[in-house]
């Protein structure tokens, strides 16, 4: 299967925080200007995207440590900083990966809302107790 091609730090680096392309390419942006703060009105004229999408993806990734947050006057700047040496090497292995096996990495991408949902579906499956008859 093409996700085999995918190192294991990468595919759990997607599979616990990338849920689309576009998210993907938010963080390539970010990872690829590591110098700069950004805002989200910065990144948005790059994608020209629903605001309030980005706003709570880029609210995501800081919660998750892969970006700096930080606010002058009401105003919120994104630089890509993550919290740790694994999960830099994470990202710079995704984005390697993405570059030379791009269609796993869409394959892997798009494969999880259906695992997702199978899981939550799972949960209020009903089973009949043995003992019940």
């Amino acid at each position: 299967m093409a996700e085999a091609d995918i190192s294991p730090a990468v595919r759990d680096f997607i599979v616990e925080h990338i849920d689309s392309i576009l998210q993907l390419e938010v963080l390539l942006l970010m990872y690829a200007d590591r110098v700069h703060a950004r805002t989200a009105a910065d990144i948005n004229r790059e994608f020209r995207i629903d605001t309030q999408w980005l706003d709570r993806q880029l609210t995501r990734m800081c919660a998750a440590g892969i970006l700096n947050c930080t606010t002058t006057s009401d105003v919120f700047s994104y630089q890509y900083q993550p919290t740790n040496a694994e999960m830099h090497d994470a990202i710079a292995g995704l984005v390697e990966t993405y570059a030379t096996r791009r269609v796993s990495v869409v394959s892997l991408i798009y494969s999880k809302p259906v695992d997702r949902l199978k899981h939550f579906a799972d949960a209020f499956r009903l089973r009949k107790d043995r003992n019940d008859g």
